[in-house]
């Protein structure tokens, strides 16, 4: 969970991904009703639930005492809080720790199955961005969706167009 990572990276104590997610069942959402996390409707298939909104992850932090803001293309303006690849490379540059919303089959080179009514595909994962390399166009990912997710190394094109599908959508510490 990019939650725990952060987590880890801020305050030098990663909670395990099962521990995390207890508190996650246990702390209300401030996005919709019941707890930040919801248990995947199959037990056989862990992706069949949304797991946590994204909007919910600042919570989630505080909880552990890391503080984050949220912000994405549609609320930029209004927040202050900029968003886009100038805006990662200066939070990532200044030691914020970054969460982003992508479209996971995008990265990993998959079929997109997550789509929207238009059938755009949909952002429906989390990963933590640990650094942009703009001179050989790489982006650096922590992503817990895969094994070799550990600087998972993603071409920026790609990258831009897999966090494209959630407006650009961050969560950054402050």
């Amino acid at each position: 969970m990019s939650a725990a990572d952060v987590i880890g990276q801020v305050t030098g104590r990663e909670p395990s991904e099962r521990a995390i997610i207890k508190v996650a069942q246990s702390t209300p959402s401030v996005v919709h009703p019941g707890s930040i996390y919801t248990k995947p409707a199959d037990a056989e298939h862990p992706n069949s639930g949304m797991g946590t909104s994204v909007a919910d992850i600042p919570t989630l932090l505080a909880h552990y005492g890391v503080d984050a803001v949220i912000t994405d293309e549609d609320h930029a303006t209004a927040t202050g809080v900029a968003t886009g690849m100038a805006a990662l490379e200066q939070y990532l540059g200044s030691g914020h720790a970054v969460i982003v919303s992508i479209n996971a089959e995008m990265i990993w080179g998959q079929p997109v199955e997550e789509t929207d009514s238009a059938g755009n595909p949909r952002s429906d994962h989390a990963v933590v961005v640990t650094g942009v390399d703009t001179e050989n166009g790489i982006v650096h990912l922590n992503d817990s969706g895969t094994p070799t997710g550990r600087d998972e190394q993603i071409p920026m094109e790609t990258f831009v167009e897999a966090w494209a599908t959630s407006h650009d959508f961050m969560a950054v510490t402050t």
